[in-house]
């Protein structure tokens, strides 16, 4: 009895955080086409890692479409929820690859057209699941080719700013991506990490079998990882903001010094 008091707990909130590692996943790119919109430039950032991202939020779609549902529930169980929130970042991070593109001065006119034209693609192809999961309900995978996947899928969402990450290293410029956008990205990993260690309890209480958390563990791991990238290029970037912050102060201040010893000297020919 006890053990169905607590389940009923976990599940309401491993419900609550699927809303929340959901809205995490919708804003996590919006400082960034925000910051791109402002300063109408693109900066030196890694394309690759923004494309792994955007490709990788596909992947996950296609997957979302064709799981199965929570045993009892209907199309918006399981991975529906998660699917609507997939979709709606797709919109978001589509327009900010077209952004990216549009305001990097360097590309010719066509590389952008090429990229406007992917993304429209990616956008009816993220329809087209979307409205596969909610009307084909008997076109859907085993729970264990969706665990499988789903562990590739995550490692491939979580790592992809390896390549900025590097390029900033290597080029000293930390602030082409916004600071917020990895700020979301720790918060994300974290609703995740509580995310996974709510259903790895689950499954133990459930069935007492580490073998059926074993997916779930995989994707605890993943999301570890992706918290302490995204939390390192935090650092960085906010360090090396304060920095030129810091320097900028100085400078104004010797300016300054040497303008008063200008007038001090002027004052007493």
């Amino acid at each position: 009895m006890d053990n169905e008091i607590l389940l009923e707990h976990l599940h309401s909130a491993f419900f609550a955080f699927t809303i929340i590692t959901s809205i995490c996943i919708i804003i996590l790119s919006t400082p960034q086409l925000i910051k791109v919109l402002r300063e109408r430039r693109t900066g030196n950032i890694s394309f690759l890692s923004f494309w792994i991202y955007h490709y990788g939020i596909m992947c996950w779609i296609i997957l979302s479409a064709f799981a199965p549902p929570t045993k009892g529930g209907g199309p918006l169980s399981g991975y529906g929820v998660t699917l609507i929130a997939e979709c709606i970042t797709i919109a978001f991070d589509g327009t900010l690859m077209i952004c990216l593109h549009w305001f990097k001065k360097e590309f010719a006119r066509k590389i952008v057209y090429r990229t406007i034209a992917i993304i429209i693609l990616n956008w009816c192809a993220a329809i087209t699941f979307l409205t596969i999961h909610f009307t084909l309900l008997d076109a859907r995978l085993s729970g264990t080719v969706v665990g499988i996947l789903g562990l590739i899928f995550t490692g491939i969402v979580m790592l992809p700013f390896i390549p900025q990450f590097i390029r900033s290293v290597r080029t000293k410029h930390w602030q082409s991506v916004s600071y917020w956008l990895f700020a979301l990205g720790v918060l994300n990993n974290l609703a995740w990490i509580c995310f996974f260690g709510l259903l790895i309890s689950i499954i133990m209480i459930s069935t007492g079998n580490v073998n059926d958390a074993l997916m779930s563990i995989g994707g605890l791991i993943w999301q570890c990882a992706g918290f302490s990238i995204f939390l390192a290029q935090l650092i960085f970037t906010l360090k090396d903001r304060y920095s030129k912050k810091t320097k900028n102060i100085t400078d104004t201040d010797i300016s300054n010094y040497n303008l008063d010893q200008i007038e001090f000297i002027t004052e007493n020919i």
